[in-house]
């Protein structure tokens, strides 16, 4: 079992600290335009732009990572919407602050480049982390934002799950995350201590929540190696179901709290279920976006 679950665990740390995800992607060749705008002094984002018409799309990536992640979806997305990226602080060509990494904050950074490009009637569309700046966004600027759409991102990182799924999931290599080291700034970290409990209560705008259905170890990492060993397939099938319930349990909160809102699951897809199941998220948003006033 033990080279077994070490492969596991590295791939796992690879899934959750990589910038990019360990499957094959497609590349487009049509490149984006690139601007920067201010958010408060001496705070520049950058602004990713894939053209198009119609209502706009603002993209917000999963920790660590910068709106080039959306790249091949994006340009699917520009098809039928005007599609920009948003690169939070502290990553990739943004502005590295030392403050500012709260939920809260990180959310008026989103209004303040909808503000400067005059975006009106503006859709969030947030992967994982970036759940924490839809919700508050969503809840402080109704005026702009029309709608919001979270893919694996409707979650209250604050809720800690029971010590035997914990156990688990650290023996599957989950808890593989970035820590705090003295002396080193690591805006990662700030994002992870700056998250807060979600009050869905307070948005005014429709809402959807995509969710991965994962049923199977190699749904959730994909490109994984093959897991034989009969403990080590118990264990990773285990980890599996806690997922599942985890997830039920962030999805039903999340359907309490938001008045107008919709939940998905997508059957075999994974944490970047924007890749795993492109067309089916495609459709997902599109549908969302017809029913939008």
């Amino acid at each position: 079992m033990d080279g077994q679950l070490r492969r596991a665990q590295i791939v796992v740390a690879s899934l959750l600290l990589a910038a990019v995800p360990a499957f094959v992607q497609d590349q487009d060749r049509r490149q984006p335009n690139i601007q920067f705008v201010e958010v408060e002094p001496g705070v520049r984002l950058e602004v990713v732009d894939w053209g198009g018409k119609r209502r706009p799309l603002v993209l917000l990536s999963g920790l660590g990572e910068t709106a080039h992640v959306y790249h091949q979806f994006a340009t699917k997305l520009a098809e039928t919407n005007r599609v920009y990226g948003i690169t939070r602080r502290g990553f990739g060509a943004s502005s590295v602050p030392r403050s500012g990494y709260n939920a809260a904050r990180l959310a008026e950074d989103v209004a303040s480049v909808l503000e400067v490009l005059k975006l009106e009637g503006a859709v969030l569309v947030g992967h994982s982390v970036a759940g924490e700046e839809l919700t508050a966004a969503g809840g402080r600027h109704p005026e702009r934002i029309a709608g919001l759409v979270y893919l694996d991102a409707a979650s209250d990182r604050t809720y800690s799950t029971p010590p035997e799924m914990q156990e688990r999931a650290k023996r599957m290599g989950f808890l593989a995350m970035p820590k705090a080291v003295a002396g080193q700034f690591d805006p990662r970290v700030e994002v992870r201590n700056g998250v807060q409990k979600p009050d869905y209560s307070r948005i005014r705008v429709p809402a959807l929540a995509i969710y991965p259905s994962t049923r199977t170890w190699q749904e959730y990492a994909p490109g994984s190696p093959p897991i034989t060993d009969p403990e080590t397939i118990a264990l990773a099938s285990q980890v599996v179901a806690d997922i599942a319930a985890v997830r039920k349990r962030m999805s039903d909160e999340f359907l309490a709290g938001v008045r107008n809102s919709r939940v998905v699951y997508i059957p075999a897809a994974g944490h970047y279920v924007f890749r795993t199941n492109e067309a089916d998220v495609l459709r997902e948003i599109r549908r969302f976006l017809d029913s939008l006033p």
